[in-house]
């Protein structure tokens, strides 16, 4: 596994993530939400004007500016004090969490299945 740093980082994570993982999935058959703040390159966006992806309903998720008139939920004006719901999966979380790089994994696993296949040749 030498050629394939980030399955080794992986391999070596593995039952912890297998438990935070499930803990996740918990939460979620829980009805409850994970949510984080907006990043700096979303602040300076909605100062400058422009279109964020969090410009919408905490509720339902439509999109508006300051109020939602389906769910009747105002969207707070301090835009950095908002928390939005994390959409993430729960494997980008873990990867998230002990920086696993999910495009190395990815190009890694092409690289073994170019490998398997050229030896079947």
């Amino acid at each position: 596994m030498a050629n394939y740093p980030e399955h080794e980082k992986q391999a070596k994570v593995k039952e912890q993530a297998q438990t935070i993982g499930e803990f996740l999935e918990w939460l979620a058959s829980q009805d409850i939400q994970l949510h984080e703040r907006p990043t700096k390159e979303a602040v300076i966006a909605r100062m400058k004007g422009l279109p964020v992806d969090n410009d919408h309903c905490p509720e339902c998720g439509k999109r508006t500016e300051k109020y939602c008139s389906q769910c009747r939920v105002g969207i707070v004006n301090d835009y950095w004090d908002t928390y939005f719901p994390v959409r993430k999966t729960i494997e980008q979380i873990l990867a998230r969490y002990f920086e696993i790089d999910l495009n190395q994994i990815e190009e890694e696993n092409r690289q073994l299945l170019d490998k398997i296949r050229s030896k079947s040749n």
